[in-house]
């Protein structure tokens, strides 16, 4: 997996005017590779407000050379491309389209947006139907286009992909988020489901984690999801084979690895395995019927998720992010040691066995309309 940040995640220290710990956005991937040792960022639209094709090729320049290049571009704001009146579609067309060509200008591989529709048939086929422009666009600009989980439609897995199934094609995907797992009651699945589409994860700070299981409601991606909604009318459960989508197309260019800090090797928690997690969330909370028990501790959760991915065959960016108080730097550098602990799982690994064996919803598609 590739070791990525969420730019947002330093949203208050990029705020207008000076003070202390203020940056500038150009000044930021320089800090982000070396704070924390990332390889690639995921860039929010809202930080380019009011920038233009030059101030965007600097920006991307600057991550370049910093090592640390732009790898998704995403938009914040719910699009209502599902919508019964045709000028909120074609204001969200256009959106979109102009997200695309700064994802492009940027040197990004994919840009995303989230998506307003209710779930039933009538919505998730007018849906698709206003995306598949947009999909198109995007394959002319060799981008990957991603949907991101909002209420409605997208809020369940299910939806989601039968969406992707529907808009069709090998460059349409995800940007799935780990507090939008754990908050659905059933992270394993959730991530089973939408991870092998992913063109990056994102990985909030432990507070967040613990604040989405607490409440049981989304506070993923723009705290904008519902926390295990019902499945969508008309939707047929979605089943994903393990690896068979992530492997398709990496979204970035930068081929490096997270590898454990020299400040990490140890710590409360050592090096853990999916057994040896297995074996200590014994007393946690049985997830569906797998079977398959997820730690209660956020710091274990952490792991625990990260291993998930691993089992799951995801190889593509996972993204720090911060949605607290405090110093983002410190919050994310915590949750980067987490994860540069995970060790490879034995082929035995319980979760692995639940995991696989599964088949992809976007083959059969494929084969349905063949």
């Amino acid at each position: 997996m590739l070791l990525t940040m969420r730019i947002s995640a330093l949203a208050p220290r990029l705020a207008a005017g000076s003070g202390p710990g203020r940056i500038a956005l150009l000044d930021v991937p320089a800090l982000a590779k070396g704070e924390l040792g990332v390889n690639g960022l995921i860039v929010g639209a809202e930080q380019l407000a009011g920038a233009d094709r030059p101030q965007l090729n600097r920006l991307s320049e600057a991550a370049d050379k910093a090592g640390c290049p732009c790898l998704v571009l995403t938009e914040p704001t719910p699009q209502p491309f599902a919508d019964d009146d045709p000028e909120p579609i074609e204001r969200a067309e256009d959106r979109c389209m102009r997200l695309a060509q700064a994802a492009q200008w940027l040197s990004c591989s994919a840009f995303a947006f989230p998506v307003v529709a209710g779930d039933s048939a009538e919505q998730l086929d007018a849906a698709a139907a206003n995306l598949k422009k947009i999909s198109r666009r995007a394959e002319r600009l060799d981008l990957n286009m991603c949907l991101m989980p909002h209420r409605g439609l997208t809020a369940h897995p299910d939806g989601l992909t039968a969406l992707l199934k529907k808009i069709g094609g090998f460059r349409v995907g995800t940007l799935p988020d780990l507090a939008d797992a754990v908050a659905s009651g059933d992270p394993v699945a959730y991530l089973r489901r939408l991870v092998p589409y992913a063109s990056a994860v994102f990985v909030p700070g432990l507070e967040e984690l613990a604040e989405s299981r607490r409440r049981g409601a989304t506070v993923g991606v723009g705290g904008s999801a519902a926390a295990a909604p019902p499945k969508p009318a008309g939707v047929k459960a979605a089943r994903v084979s393990k690896g068979s989508r992530a492997k398709k197309a990496a979204p970035g260019t930068a081929q490096d690895t997270i590898a454990p800090p020299a400040e990490s090797a140890a710590g409360p928690l050592g090096a853990h395995s999916l057994d040896d997690l297995a074996a200590q969330a014994a007393a946690g909370t049985p997830i569906g019927a797998e079977g398959v028990a997820v730690p209660q501790d956020p710091a274990e959760l952490v792991v625990f998720l990260a291993g998930v991915l691993e089992t799951i065959g995801y190889e593509h960016p996972v993204a720090l992010d911060h949605r607290g108080k405090g110093d983002p730097i410190a919050a994310m550098r915590a949750t980067r040691d987490l994860l540069a602990r995970l060790h490879t799982k034995p082929e035995a690994d319980p979760l692995a066995a639940a995991i696989s064996g599964e088949e992809d919803p976007l083959e059969d598609a494929a084969e349905e309309d063949a």
